[in-house]
């Protein structure tokens, strides 16, 4: 019984130990991505503090950073994957990530909402919205940020 109890203590600290790296593995371009993301922003805009990060990845991929300015300033730093062309956004002036995931959740009645990413589609500032139908297929929604109009949808992908 001794044998046993300790032969699946093993095995289990084992799965915990490789599931623990295959996870820290699986985030590393995800924090490379912020890492760089912030570096470039902090070299070319006055971003000071970071607090979202977004991976937009439609048409073409986007880094995108929501942040403050030493004075405080709220902002939105989209940065192209080549890091050219940055935009900064007042988000004064646009929907806010909570304004674009609630304006699909009140029209299409979503499952389940899974995210909202802010980038550019066809150089047009937008939120892109994803939700999950009860059969586990997803559905996009393209939200202009200026003006919250609809640009785009995806459905039963």
């Amino acid at each position: 019984m001794k044998k046993t109890m300790t032969f699946i203590s093993v095995m289990l600290s084992l799965f915990i130990l490789f599931s623990t790296v295959f996870y820290v593995r699986a985030q590393r371009p995800y924090r490379q991505a912020k890492q760089e993301a912030i570096e470039v922003a902090q070299a070319h805009t006055n971003l000071k503090h970071v607090d979202k990060f977004y991976w937009y990845n439609r048409e073409e991929d986007y880094f995108s950073l929501l942040g403050r300015s030493e004075k405080g300033e709220k902002m939105y730093v989209i940065i192209p994957k080549s890091g050219e062309k940055i935009q900064l956004l007042d988000p004064e002036k646009g929907l806010s990530e909570y304004e674009a995931l609630k304006l699909v959740e009140d029209e299409f009645k979503p499952h389940k909402l899974l995210k909202a990413t802010i980038g550019l589609h066809r150089d047009i500032p937008t939120w892109e919205v994803v939700t999950q139908n009860k059969d586990k297929s997803l559905n996009y929604y393209l939200i202009n940020f200026e003006d919250g109009q609809l640009q785009t949808v995806l459905e039963n992908v």
